[in-house]
């Protein structure tokens, strides 16, 4: 096949709106017949008329060296675009395997800078990690958030993020257990409301917000082999 040939070939992929442009469509398009761009394509027909060139440069707004040259024009590029798809597959692939947070038991996030290494790993999206720099997962063991977090999710918590009026928080209540606790945070002027989403035996806790010790906000929630 010509240069010319391999371009014309690349434009009706290129230029099809996600589909290949049928040799039909293309030569209607220029007034020729589709044994005309089937023998450009081809490379049987050496000289094409520059009218037709500048008919087809004209209709998909293209430069003659988009045309005519085999290092510039449109098949390069076709073979650009798909390298750079690959290459944009390959790094995504990469980056769900190396974009991992440490999965500890809740009572854990007391303090995870004593945690003994290594830890176990559990991967995340990338996206994830950009926006929350201390970020621990940990399994959902009990219904107390059960409509919510079903038992055995992977839940993540920031634990410098900020909580707000209804966020998802992992909190430590001394007088009510000596575990940590996943509940839904309610604002209301001195107290706070933890609303417990789970079954009638998982009570809400109402305390002073000066008392209030929250450990970390849940950022996101995924299924255990989300990423697997």
């Amino acid at each position: 096949m010509s240069a010319i040939g391999d371009n014309i070939r690349a434009l009706r992929t290129l230029y099809g709106n996600g589909r290949d442009l049928t040799q039909n469509e293309l030569a209607e398009i220029i007034g020729v017949t589709r044994e005309t761009v089937n023998k450009w394509e081809a490379g049987s027909i050496g000289n094409i008329r520059t009218s037709n060139i500048e008919r087809l440069c004209e209709h998909f707004d293209l430069s003659m060296d988009d045309l005519r040259s085999e290092i510039n024009g449109l098949a390069a590029q076709l073979r650009a675009k798909r390298e750079s798809e690959i290459l944009e597959r390959i790094t995504v692939q990469m980056s769900m395997s190396q974009f991992t947070v440490p999965l500890v038991k809740l009572n854990e996030l007391r303090n995870v800078q004593e945690l003994e290494c290594p830890l176990q790993k559990v991967e995340v999206a990338p996206s994830l990690i950009n926006h929350h720099h201390a970020l621990y997962a940990f399994k959902m063991n009990d219904g107390s958030m059960g409509r919510i977090l079903p038992k055995g999710c992977h839940v993540f918590v920031d634990l410098d993020a900020e909580p707000q009026a209804r966020s998802l928080v992992v909190v430590s209540v001394p007088e009510k257990s000596e575990d940590l606790l996943v509940r839904r945070l309610y604002f209301g002027g001195t107290k706070a409301m933890l609303a417990a989403e789970g079954n009638e035996e998982w009570e809400d806790i109402v305390i002073n917000r000066s008392s209030l010790s929250v450990i970390g906000t849940v950022v996101w929630v995924q299924a255990p082999r989300e990423f697997e």
